[in-house]
């Protein structure tokens, strides 16, 4: 949740549409923000933080593999 709620700060919404009646959104447009000084923009932080959660999910996946296997 932490990261979730980093991206959804990073990120600006504008001209949201929802369905009458609804809380589904129809249409909307989702922008970066601009950087803070010393700050990293939205693409290099997010491809950190996949880089990241993929290597994490790789290691549970080996010891949830040499677990069953033993």
């Amino acid at each position: 949740m932490p990261l979730a709620r980093e991206a959804h700060d990073r990120l600006e919404f504008k001209n949201i549409v929802l369905k009458t009646g609804d809380h589904d959104i129809t249409k909307g447009d989702a922008r970066e923000k601009k950087p803070e000084p010393g700050g990293t923009f939205y693409n290099v932080w997010a491809r950190g933080v996949v880089r990241d959660e993929i290597q994490k999910g790789g290691w549970r996946l080996a010891a949830l593999l040499e677990d069953a296997l033993q």
